[in-house]
């Protein structure tokens, strides 16, 4: 019996369903199914009933599912106890590749890492597109990290063979003086700052993303251009009537920093869908990640939602 086998088990108990079972084990509807019914074979019990519905766990599989979460927990621990020593140190270092887009190299540069695991083996930062195309033909011994805007879905549909891990939402929006008149919004629709004098982030990536996400009606007081996150906030500093473009997550990190000017400053989104992006692993579905990858991941989620609960309450992953 392979741990594997088991976790695809229990997210088939949780999801009911095979079709998003094996969107979250990033493997395909058939894979999850063979493996299950392999599961039955070898234990000589049938674990669920299939119905046009969905499934249902037999009293085996009631009872498997109560063993194999057990089982599941404690191979964690056995993967952190072999791990939380090495990740980081220089031997590891060279087995772990990390390449990203733009913004999670900007949010790993904010977070404290006494406590994260120290990715040093950062080989580059991608483009989105050509971060896709290296992760399809990847063979899970490297990390792909990418934010996931709503105007990728195209560029991402593309990729078939690409599952996508989500570790992080945050949400588009603007940074103001707690006395400007939008601090009071709960959102702010685009119509509403259109014409008001505004900074912007100027990298490739993000200006992109701010001139899609306006595409109807386009920025037009644009008064400073700046990618780095403490002249966007002290632009905001400088009037009530000033906004500077920003992200919920973004502005939880600035907040946490002693050297960011974020006192008398609140954040407040963009009221549109398209707003909220998504931060996660790029995954291929024929190469599933090495352990060492996937102890990362996991790590990763429990370091954020453990140090920005607040955060992970308003914008949860799941």
């Amino acid at each position: 019996m392979q741990i594997d086998s088991l976790r695809y088990f229990v997210e088939l108990a949780e999801a009911s369903s095979f079709y998003a079972a094996a969107e979250r084990v990033h493997i395909s509807h058939q894979g999850l199914n063979k493996a299950i019914t392999a599961l039955e074979r070898e234990l000589g019990v049938k674990l669920i009933d299939r119905g046009r519905s969905g499934i249902r766990l037999t009293q085996h599989g009631e009872l498997l599912l109560s063993h194999a979460n057990a089982i599941l927990d404690e191979y964690r621990l056995l993967v952190d106890d072999m791990l939380k020593d090495t990740v980081g140190t220089p031997d590891a270092a060279k087995q772990l590749i990390v390449h990203s887009t733009y913004y999670p190299l900007q949010v790993a540069a904010g977070i404290n890492g006494g406590e994260l695991i120290q990715m040093h083996s950062i080989a580059d930062e991608m483009p989105i597109s050509a971060l896709l195309d290296a992760a399809e033909s990847s063979s899970g011994e490297e990390l792909y990290i990418a934010d996931m805007h709503p105007y990728h879905s195209d560029l991402y549909a593309q990729h078939s063979d690409l599952a996508f891990e989500t570790v992080l939402r945050t949400r588009y929006g603007f940074v103001v003086r707690e006395d400007s008149p939008f601090a009071s919004k709960e959102v702010l629709h685009r119509d509403a700052v259109a014409n008001r004098p505004v900074a912007v982030n100027s990298q490739h990536d993000m200006a992109s993303y701010t001139r899609w996400l306006f595409r109807e009606m386009p920025l037009k007081a644009v008064r400073l251009k700046a990618t780095g996150p403490r002249m966007l906030l002290e632009f905001a500093q400088g009037s009530p009537d000033r906004l500077a473009a920003f992200d919920s997550f973004g502005f939880s990190i600035a907040e946490t920093d002693p050297y960011m000017p974020t006192d008398g400053l609140v954040f407040v989104p963009v009221s549109t869908p398209e707003s909220i992006c998504e931060v996660g692993a790029v995954i291929s579905r024929k190469h599933k990640p090495t352990i060492h990858i996937r102890y990362v991941i996991d790590a990763l989620k429990r370091y954020l939602q453990e140090s920005y609960p607040e955060h992970y309450a308003r914008y949860p992953i799941q």
